[in-house]
This record gives structure tokens, C-alpha cells and sequence, in this order.
């Protein structure tokens, strides 16, 4: 019955404790190996395809005009091949393509038509496969459809290659050709398993370490774990503002790791969603969700807030005169002021174009007209640079306050009539 009873209490800690940590860390290499092979599956493809393209512009640059192919035999009566570009004899490049494959390992086969001509591809004898006909999947995909193509272990001579084909086109227009760039497989493998056996190993140790000490701390183990799948599961529901403990932050180890890159996964989420990206102000979809909490807040709680929406007067007239260019520096540079006018206030947005909101919570409106007075004395007194040209804008600026029984449509028209007020009656003021 101990014995029993031990066992079962082993297997309850495991369930709790070192299973979880286990196959936290089988996700992790998993998930590393599944990311890693990507990432290098899609690095060879353009290293592939610059090298075939690299090796078309050499032959372009140094033989002007077009393909074309001469034959003969040998004295064995075998036919040979001279491929010829421009009227000249291209063949003796074999020296150039053969440095290509001893420095990167890296198979070049030049097809006039759909049969190989120049390659440094041999058979199980060592002899270059000439004359040989490529398959009919890659007739279709490339030299048909005059469209390049990357294959994923596409054997040529059965061996499995990581290929890159694109058609060689004439000055006409017309295809002459196929140019290949390949790596054997085999090789792209055997560089992912050296690479990520240290990596494995080293989250094999650290499974193994993290699970023996769990043994003596696997209650604190066990709620940091779910305090960051709580956390992780808020900003998952939309709550871009969820805290993180800070005792998970602070942790030396694999949870603090975690948590900090839930943290930092969570930052960019926000910058991503809630961010305007130029002026990094906060977006109009993030100005809707404020604005909707606000006033919920005002039905319950009968409190009031101020908006007012500001826009860059004769902003076009910059856009035209200057740039687009010269125009997003103003637009970064008025963002700049009205964070300045906002800030331990409330909010602000980029709310469309050259219009900005202004949230003012907690304030009174009196006190938020005088913060946008301020702001916009400031404003003109600002001078933005342009390729040493010196820009001067102004605002106009229409103010409302958020009456109990207002809703949004309501209150975003209050400031939206007086903008327009104000634009009518000459710019660069502010309407209350």
C-alpha cells in the first residue's frame, strides 16, 4: 500500500508540476524548430533566386542580345551543345558557374527550351547531366506560364533539391529558356538539426532544472503560471490595458521571460491597434472606445467631460506647396503639441487626416478651453522645418461638453458645428 500510495502521489505532482513544465517546453522547441525551418526554408529561397537572377544579369551584361542554341557531335557521334548569347559562344562560363556551386553550394543549369544546356548537376558517374530534358511539371509551371517558381524538394537525378526555376526571357519578350539555382535538401536538414540541437538540449536541461526545483516552490510555480494565462487571456478578450504582476516581471526565470514577453506582446498589440502610425497619437477606433466608456460613465454616474476637435487649417495648401513629406513633419510635429496639451488630462486622437480630438476627463470646461488656448498660442508661435523651409499652420478648433443625456453621435455633432463655425468665420480660433 506505501508503495502504491507513493506512486500516486508522484504522479498527482507530475500532473501538477513537471507534465505542464514538460510540455511547456516541447511546445517551445516545436514551436522554435516549426519557426526556425521556416525562416530558413525562406532564406534559401532568396538566396536561391538572387543567385539565379545574379547569374542571368552577368550573362546579360557581358553578352548582349539573345539566346540561341548550336549543336555538332562529338567524334563518338555524340551531339553536343553550344549554347550561344548575342553570337557568343557562352559555354566556356562553365568555370563561372562551377565557382558559384564551390563557394555556395548552390546548383546553377541554364535550359534552352525545356533541355539543359550548361549545369552544374551530375549524375551518380560525376558527369554533367546535358542534354537532359526538364520534367514536365516544370515546363508547365515556368516555361508555359513564363512565371518563376520555388520548389520544396523537387528531385532532380532523385535527388531531393530546394529549387528555384525562372524563364530567361529574349528582347522580344519571348521565352527562350529556363535558368535553375538549387541546394540539395539534404543539406538544408543537416543545417537545421545543427542548429537546433544546442537549442534543444539547452530547453531539455532547463525543463529537467525547473522541474526539480518546482518540487520545492511548485505552489508559487503554479500561480505565476496561471496569473500569466490570466493576464494573457484578458489581452485575448481586448483588454489592452491589463496589468501583469509585477512579481512575475521581476521573476530571473523562464516565467519572467514569459511575462515579459506577454508584456511586450501586449505593447504591441496596443501600438498596433490603438496607435495612429504616424503621429502616435491614439487611433480613431481607440478615441470610439474612450468616448463610449465616458459616456456610460456619464449616464451612471451624471459627470460630465469635454471634447473638442481640432483641425489644421489650410493644411491642403502645405500638402501642395511643400510635399507630402513636408506635410506629415507638421502632422507629427502638431501631434507633438497636442500630446503636450493633453498629457495627465486625458486624451487625444488622430481622429481623420488633419483632424485631431481632444478628450479633457475629469476637468472642467472652463479649465479645457483654457488648456486648448494655450495649446493653440503655442501652436502659432511654432515654426516647422522643411528642407531648411520654414512652415507656420493653425487650428480650428470647435468645443463641446458631454451633457448627462447626450449620446455620441449628439455630442461629436456639438463639436463638429462649431468646427465648421469657426472655419466660416475666418480659421485659426477656438469655438465654445
Amino acid at each position: 500500500m506505501k508503495r502504491k500510495k507513493s506512486w500516486n502521489m508522484k504522479n498527482q505532482f507530475l500532473a501538477l508540476t513537471a507534465l505542464p513544465i514538460i510540455g511547456l517546453g516541447l511546445i517551445i522547441v516545436f514551436t522554435g524548430y516549426s519557426a526556425f525551418r521556416k525562416a530558413l526554408y525562406h532564406q534559401v529561397e532568396e538566396e536561391l533566386k538572387s543567385i539565379g537572377n545574379s547569374v542571368l544579369m552577368h550573362f546579360d551584361y557581358t553578352y548582349p542580345g539573345n539566346y540561341s542554341l548550336s549543336g555538332g557531335n562529338t567524334e563518338d557521334g555524340e551531339p553536343t551543345y553550344r549554347l550561344m548569347k548575342g553570337g557568343a559562344d557562352i559555354t566556356p562560363e562553365y568555370e563561372f558557374l562551377d565557382e558559384i556551386k564551390k563557394n555556395t553550394d548552390i546548383d546553377i543549369t541554364i535550359f534552352y527550351g525545356d533541355t539543359r544546356i550548361m549545369t552544374t548537376v551530375r549524375n551518380k558517374q560525376m558527369k554533367r547531366i546535358e542534354g537532359t530534358p526538364a520534367s514536365s511539371v516544370i515546363v508547365r509551371d515556368v516555361l508555359n506560364s513564363g512565371e518563376e517558381h520555388f520548389y520544396r524538394k523537387f528531385k532532380v537525378t532523385n535527388i531531393p533539391y530546394f529549387a528555384y526555376y525562372a524563364p530567361i526571357f529574349n528582347s522580344d519578350g519571348t521565352i527562350s529558356g529556363i535558368v535553375f539555382a538549387g541546394k540539395p535538401a539534404r543539406e538544408i536538414n543537416s543545417i537545421i538539426s545543427r542548429s537546433l540541437l544546442p537549442i534543444s538540449l539547452i530547453t531539455v536541461f532547463a525543463i529537467l532544472l525547473v522541474s526539480t526545483l518546482s518540487i520545492l516552490n511548485s505552489n508559487r510555480l503554479v500561480s505565476s503560471i496561471q496569473r500569466i494565462n490570466t493576464f494573457l487571456a484578458r489581452v485575448a478578450q481586448g483588454n489592452l490595458n491589463a496589468e501583469l504582476d509585477p512579481k512575475i516581471l521581476a521573476r530571473k526565470d523562464e516565467l519572467g521571460d514569459m511575462g515579459r514577453g506577454a508584456l511586450t506582446m501586449q505593447n504591441s498589440l496596443r501600438a498596433l491597434i490603438e496607435l495612429d502610425a504616424l503621429t502616435g497619437l491614439n487611433n480613431r477606433r481607440y478615441a470610439d472606445k474612450i468616448l463610449h466608456q465616458l459616456i456610460a460613465s456619464n449616464h451612471s454616474n451624471d459627470s460630465s467631460f469635454t471634447i473638442a476637435i481640432g483641425d489644421i487649417d489650410f493644411f491642403k495648401r502645405v500638402n501642395d506647396t511643400y510635399g507630402h513629406e513636408a506635410g506629415d513633419i507638421v502632422l507629427k510635429g502638431v501631434s507633438k503639441l497636442i500630446k503636450k496639451c493633453v498629457e495627465g488630462k486625458g486624451y487625444a486622437s488622430r481622429w481623420g487626416g488633419e483632424e485631431f480630438l481632444f478628450i479633457f476627463e475629469n476637468m472642467s470646461y472652463k479649465k479645457s478651453v483654457a488648456a486648448l488656448q494655450e495649446f493653440l498660442e503655442e501652436l502659432r508661435g511654432t515654426v516647422f522645418t522643411y528642407k531648411e523651409l520654414p512652415i507656420q499652420v493653425t487650428m480650428t478648433i470647435g468645443v463641446a461638453v458631454c451633457h448627462p443625456n447626450d449620446t455620441l453621435n449628439i455630442l461629436l455633432k456639438y463639436a463638429d458645428d462649431k468646427l465648421y463655425k469657426g472655419k466660416s468665420e475666418g480659421r485659426n480660433q477656438i469655438v465654445t
